[in-house]
């Protein structure tokens, strides 16, 4: 059994290391025994997997061996921000190797959880098979790079076919002082570009917008002369309602009233539905204010919804579908038939009195604006509710065992559910008897609790 636990962690942690957290980054030249040294900074934990060390053309190397479930290896780990500060951050990864495969490799960065689903692929590079040095840096976006223990990110390479050579590895965040970090970085968001092009390309054949829009009764209304001319169409979903690409407005959410207890935080989320292109979307949040001027306010920056191209139904399906997959800072182009999804969060202080507070969300594009009226109505009463009012971002972790620097740094990236199978310990007994052991689920609750 599964048991859903609302993480409301009330402090943060930031990571400290000697990898440089002033230069905001890691820089690891390969070829030498330090590589598989355990005790190294930066080493491949698999060491069986990796090859021998050599030269080429003046740079150093070390062969990955092919047809391996997964090369392993760590880098210091270093400017995480603080409370919510991770959630705005993002990474590079710099591989320099020879191309001598004909298919992609795939790279994975640390996301937490358990096993090898713990990670989160970051890119596939490679696959051209022209024997060529190369170097291409990936972006990880939304900082999908997360420590477990406070020391070191984790990654992983698979998907290898040949003993491809990888002379050096650089990761960096947006702050580092690498001399030539903009051209890196412009180099990552082209290639990420291209790459989503060149999918979305080879899967137009395939692509099917199975069960949408959403099964509703009678047909959606027709976008009003003045949601034409302006070019969208805004509403206010339910935060546990599914959203897909094509989704319409229901007549419930054309308004937004948000209600809330003194200390509570309830997330808001604003569709943006366009009928035209619009170009870059922006949504901005005014305070919430009575005329005796109580503020409660918004958490800023907004949030949008990520999409990605995904398989329809398993892993071999042969259909594929644009979805929503995860927040990030990234502001969305206007598009016909696919939403813009921003998710905004009123925080509301814990002394602010009962009554009605008034105030906008403007949605700006091209050259046309709307503000819209937000109400906050708070109740007279209190409950006891988590600081981070959830919205359907969680993990998986199986077992009771469970990292305080893992539920952290979770947080810290606005992880706010953890989905566990916190089960005691179970052995045979005497006389056909089960012995419990509820040690560790005990010392697991009673951690979070702290929390």
């Amino acid at each position: 059994m599964r048991l859903l636990i609302a993480l409301a962690v009330a402090c943060f942690w930031t990571i400290r290391a000697a990898a440089g957290e002033a230069a905001h980054s890691c820089s690891w030249t390969l070829g030498t025994a330090a590589d598989l040294d355990q005790a190294s900074s930066t080493h491949f934990v698999t060491a069986d997997r990796v090859g021998e060390a050599g030269e080429s053309d003046g740079a150093t190397f070390r062969a990955m061996k092919p047809d391996q479930y997964q090369i392993i290896w760590t880098m210091p780990a270093f400017d995480i921000a603080a409370e919510y500060g991770a959630i705005a951050h993002v990474f590079y990864l710099t591989v320099r190797y020879r191309d001598i495969a004909s298919t992609p490799m795939s790279r994975w960065a640390g996301h937490g959880g358990e096993g090898f689903y713990g990670k989160v692929i970051i890119g596939r590079i490679g696959g051209s098979g022209d024997g060529a040095w190369k170097e291409e840096t990936l972006v990880i976006p939304r900082s999908m790079l997360r420590s477990g223990d406070g020391k070191v990110f984790t990654f992983a390479l698979t998907d290898l076919k040949a003993a491809v050579p990888i002379a050096s590895i650089v990761l960096f965040s947006a702050d580092s002082a690498l001399p030539d970090r903009d051209q890196r970085i412009a180099a990552a968001q082209a290639l990420q570009r291209t790459k989503r092009v060149s999918a979305l390309a080879l899967a137009a054949s395939k692509i099917h917008d199975l069960g949408l829009p959403d099964p509703g009764p009678g047909s959606v209304a027709a976008p009003t002369a003045e949601e034409s001319k302006r070019g969208w169409r805004v509403f206010f979903p339910s935060i546990s309602r599914q959203l897909f690409a094509n989704s319409q407005p229901r007549p419930e959410e054309a308004a937004c009233v948000v209600r809330a207890c003194p200390g509570e935080t309830r997330s808001v989320v604003i569709a943006v539905s366009p009928v035209k292109d619009l170009g870059p979307i922006t949504v901005a949040c005014s305070d919430l204010t009575t005329a005796g001027g109580a503020v409660a306010w918004s958490r800023e920056p907004v949030r949008w919804a990520r999409y990605s191209l995904q398989k329809v139904g398993s892993s071999w399906s042969e259909d594929y579908r644009e979805c929503p997959e995860h927040l990030s800072l990234a502001v969305p182009e206007g598009v016909p038939g696919r939403l813009a999804i921003a998710c905004v969060e009123v925080r509301v202080p814990s002394g602010l009195k009962a009554g009605t507070y008034s105030g906008t969300v403007t949605v700006t594009a091209a050259d046309a604006s709307q503000s819209i009226p937000v109400s906050l109505e708070i109740y007279p009463f209190g409950l006891l509710h988590p600081d981070h009012a959830t919205h359907g971002i969680f993990y998986y972790c199986d077992y009771a065992d469970v990292s305080p620097y893992d539920l952290l740094d979770m947080r810290d990236h606005g992880i706010d559910m953890l989905v566990a199978g916190l089960l005691p310990k179970m052995s045979a007994g005497t006389d056909h008897t089960v012995a419990i052991d509820a040690t560790q689920v005990r010392a697991t609750f009673a951690m979070l609790k702290r929390m």
